[in-house]
């Protein structure tokens, strides 16, 4: 039996029909051509790589030319997507126009020839590329909303996405078992401290998880809606949704998971739920335990993410928090006008004070951060105004009549309401993420987001129809953009140069395959075009750099493109690592201009600097001549210690590089406890024993660390009272495993002639005479249980002790030598 269904849901009444509606066939054609283009571009690689955004602009274009708007934008959101476009350009205009350039441009041009142009932008190829690609998806996102689809078109939209993320799902889950590989799906490019690396279609997996996220709260809303009007699809959409579900416990995301929660509660309580404030609460309740504990016993990637540590925890360590302040204080500088679309990955290491030299910062972690450093507020502003359009017209979210028909003037059923709100909250889950991440820097992310965002409003908020101007006007745009999508493939498939910003990539790669063949030449007039085409990128001049040593030993032109790099990644540290490793092979002195440039962008109290510093000594082992050289970039005593530690020849150097550190550090009184310990280590292995023993007599303070070397040279010197009394003073005292419980020595002599191999009670018979004053009985007594295969650990100890009391020095120091050696070994 079907379930019953609503007539006020399956249609609105005829009398309230918008005008502006795209329905009938037309419609449902209009709907199934956006559906199809939005999900065919995320399919195809969201437009992450060059080609993936070549067939991503021509699908677009395309989708333009066939179906124009059949509706006009009204003020607020025309107004607010105009003014985005205008001053999104404001990069391009003249650097006088806007106060001027920043000193750090002035510096490149000047002391290093690095040409940036006159435009405001430091990169005005990039933002230029920028800037059309952001008039593209503007247009994208008017067209979406100019179609105005009717309650079926609607439904076909839900389904038609929610069946191809269904799709990208299965094959996600397919690809991470390792029973199937989606090549052209972009990997390799995402990995790093905050997302770990890809999955889904897109590079980063924490976008992927958006995606499902937002996608469950959509195919809920299909399973419901199938269900109400007796469709088949339920069971597809029903199993469906726990097929999205468990993408996200698989992948590694956090914020996939809370999205989904977040936003399948809000769905519950809103459109699924009818009244009942209580019941909704406790419904809300019962989905939350449920599925933390799901995530919990599942055990995938979020899960262990989950126990790695609150959320407070992560929110307080996690590299986020940085970005944000540090990006936030850098776009002060610029606070309205921003530094120009598309710079983040190259201005920001120029303006940043705090850096974080381990990794290159590509993107704040943040889209409104993201915009507001290269657009300011001026870009910024028209966004909350388009979002708090789109939050008013997307309503009513608190009910509404059984009708429809009153309240708030509703020309849709009950029904069409329950789909635009579950594309309404779909579409604030992907604006919440946009705060905490970077998904609709996406190009397929954000062209599916537009078509979601489309299905939000009211139909009576649609503009009056269409001009037939507009609807030219779109076509001629996309046309354009068609041809700018061909222009992208041509570059990427055929080697056209079209000066694009992102072709300096293309042509790196392309530099990269030419050396790879032995073809120097055309490798070094190509990369030289890739300088040309985006000048701040340092990858290009490190490449160029390697063939100048390559191919003509230009020592002064790799030097100075290599000084280029420096100055255009001014804080991060293994790219100087990386130029040292390289000079050498051709000249090793050359090697510690980039490594003590490496070191310096290490503050003293970073944790990784040592690590970093031991990287480049076992790089050096092997040219003699640099390691004196070596020594001076130890700037700090932690790394100076580990010179002293990793320097295999105890030869002059090694006494020279110890002499030049006493004189920094005196007595040491300044070091931490860990480094006297090395340095005294490492002096006693490899230094002059006798003058250690003497400059530790002269600190008393280094005892705790030297005490077991001044015992061994004390023993040397035949000074076994001295030996055996500091042995027992700093050796600790070690666990016994009897005590004396009874003082009844020929009982306890009888119970050991009946069971000798019995170490208790030998102990027990030790205790007894020890504490009767025979000390010879107890050092008979304890060489019989040391002589025992499971003689307890502090016997011998104690039989050192027993030969002291007995001024045995010498017999006592053969028991405290193998003590004492392994402190010292155990030291080293």
């Amino acid at each position: 039996m079907s379930p019953q269904t609503d007539p006020q849901e399956t249609a609105a009444p005829p009398d309230l029909a918008p005008l502006t509606l795209s329905s009938g066939r037309q419609g449902r054609h209009r709907a199934l051509l956006y559906s199809l283009a939005a999900v065919l571009v995320v399919m195809l690689g969201a437009g992450r790589l060059p080609w993936s955004r070549g067939m991503a602009l021509v699908v677009m274009g395309l989708v333009l030319v066939l179906a124009p708007p059949v509706c006009s934008l009204r003020r607020i959101p025309l107004g607010a997507l105009l003014a985005l476009t205008v001053f999104g350009c404001i990069g391009l205009l003249p650097a006088g126009w806007l106060g001027g350039m920043e000193a750090w441009r002035t510096n490149l041009a000047g002391e290093w020839g690095v040409q940036l142009g006159t435009a405001f932008s430091p990169d005005w190829h990039g933002t230029l590329e920028s800037c059309l690609l952001m008039v593209s998806g503007v247009l994208w996102l008017a067209a979406c909303l100019g179609q105005n689809f009717s309650e079926g078109g609607r439904r076909l939209v839900l389904r038609v996405v929610v069946l191809a993320v269904l799709v990208m799902a299965v094959l996600s889950l397919l690809e991470i078992n390792g029973w199937l590989k989606v090549s052209w799906w972009p990997r390799g490019l995402g990995k790093s401290p905050l997302t770990g690396g890809a999955f889904g279609p897109f590079s980063n997996q924490n976008h992927s998880s958006s995606l499902f996220a937002w996608s469950c709260v959509l195919c809920a809303a299909a399973a419901l809606d199938a269900f109400r009007h007796g469709s088949r699809w339920v069971l597809v959409f029903g199993a469906g949704f726990f097929v999205l579900l468990s993408c996200i416990l698989v992948n590694s995301s956090r914020a996939g998971l809370f999205l989904f929660i977040g936003g399948f509660n809000l769905w519950l309580a809103m459109v699924a739920m009818r009244n009942g404030g209580p019941r909704k609460a406790v419904v809300m309740l019962a989905v939350v335990i449920c599925v933390m504990s799901v995530t919990m016993v599942a055990g995938g990637r979020v899960s262990e993410k989950l126990r790695a540590g609150s959320v407070s925890e992560v929110l307080s360590s996690d590299l986020r928090v940085w970005l944000a302040e540090q990006t936030w204080n850098a776009a002060q500088g610029f606070l309205w006008t921003g530094r120009g679309l598309g710079n983040f990955d190259f201005v920001f290491p120029q303006v940043c004070k705090e850096p974080y030299p381990d990794a290159r910062t590509i993107h704040p972690e943040s889209d409104v951060l993201w915009l507001l450093f290269e657009g300011g507020l001026l870009c910024v502003l028209p966004c909350l105004v388009f979002v708090g359009w789109l939050c008013l017209v997307s309503g009513p979210w608190l009910g509404g009549h059984r009708g429809g028909q009153k309240g708030h003037g509703s020309r849709e059923g009950r029904s069409a309401r329950r789909i635009r709100r579950a594309f309404a909250i779909a579409a604030f889950l992907a604006l919440f993420h946009a705060v905490i991440d970077v998904p609709l820097h996406s190009l397929g992310y954000f062209m599916l987001f537009a078509l979601v965002v489309a299905q939000a409003p009211r139909p009576r908020h649609a503009g009056e129809p269409a001009s037939a101007g507009l609807r030219l006007a779109f076509r001629v745009l996309g046309i354009l953009i068609t041809a700018w999508g061909g222009l992208w493939l041509a570059m990427v498939f055929g080697g056209v140069d079209a000066g694009l910003s992102s072709q300096s990539k293309v042509v790196h790669d392309r530099a990269v395959f030419e050396v790879s063949r032995g073809r120097h030449s055309e490798a070094m007039r190509l990369i030289s075009r890739a300088v040309e085409l985006s000048p701040l990128d340092y990858r290009n001049y490190y490449l160029r750099a390697q063939l100048h040593l390559t191919m003509h030993q230009d020592k002064g032109g790799a030097l100075q493109d290599f000084g280029r790099v420096r100055s255009v990644e001014p804080h991060y540290g293994p790219v100087c690592f990386a130029e040292g490793r390289l000079w050498l092979l051709y000249d090793p002195p050359a090697a510690m201009i980039p490594w003590a440039e490496g070191m310096r962008r290490y503050p003293v109290t970073h944790p990784n600097a040592q690590a970093r510093y031991q990287e480049i000594v076992i790089d050096a082992r092997p040219y003699p001549e640099v390691m004196p050289m070596l020594w001076k970039i130890a700037d700090r005593a932690a790394l100076q210690v580990t010179f002293l530690q990793m320097l295999a020849d105890p030869g002059p150097l090694w006494n020279s590089c110890l002499d030049d550190f006493l004189a920094q550090h005196g007595g040491m009184e300044d070091l931490a406890p860990v480094l006297r310990r090395a340095v005294v280590n490492q002096w006693w292995f490899k230094g002059d024993k006798e003058k250690l023993v003497d400059f530790i007599g002269r600190h008393p303070h280094l005892m705790d660390a030297g005490w077991s070397y001044v015992t061994l040279n004390l023993a040397q010197q035949g000074r076994h009272e001295e030996a055996c009394k500091l042995a027992a003073k700093h050796l600790p005292l070690p666990a016994r495993s009897a005590t004396a419980l009874s003082s009844d020595v020929p009982r306890l002599e009888r119970q050991q002639v009946m069971q000798p191999n019995d170490p208790l009670i030998g102990v027990e018979l030790y205790y007894a005479q020890r504490s009767a004053g025979d000390l010879p009985s107890a050092r008979r007594t304890l060489e019989q249980v040391l002589r025992l295969p499971n003689a307890p650990s502090f016997v011998q100890r104690e039989l050192a002790s027993v030969l002291s009391d007995m001024d045995d020095w010498r017999a006592a120091w053969e028991l405290f030598r193998p003590l004492v050696e392994a402190v010292a070994l155990s030291s080293s």
